[in-house]
């Protein structure tokens, strides 16, 4: 089932509020590089920090893409999801074990 336009338009919206948040995201991590790389567990935190509006910006595409069945959406939504829940506990995990 398409997409009405009122839901478009929100996910579009949505779709570039996420983009900005990612780019924010990026920028203080590239003022801050310097800062991250002194301390050998920040790295991976700086990237975990990124994995959120990463996935959320899939998941949003996802959703934008024409002519999808439902059933096809909703599988590809709840693997982004998995992704963004399972990335940061493998990152989380590797830490610990450092």
């Amino acid at each position: 089932m398409p997409l009405t336009p009122d839901w478009a338009t929100f996910f579009s919206a949505e779709l570039a509020a996420l983009a900005a948040l990612t780019g924010f995201v990026v920028v203080a991590i590239s003022i801050n590089l310097s800062r991250i790389l002194a301390y050998p567990w920040l790295p991976s935190r700086a990237g975990e920090a990124l994995i959120g509006p990463v996935g959320a910006i899939t998941a949003t595409s996802l959703v934008l893409i024409p002519g999808q069945p439902s059933w096809l959406l909703g599988g590809e939504v709840i693997v982004a999801g998995l992704v963004m829940a399972v990335a940061p506990i493998i990152v989380q995990a590797r830490s610990w074990g450092s």
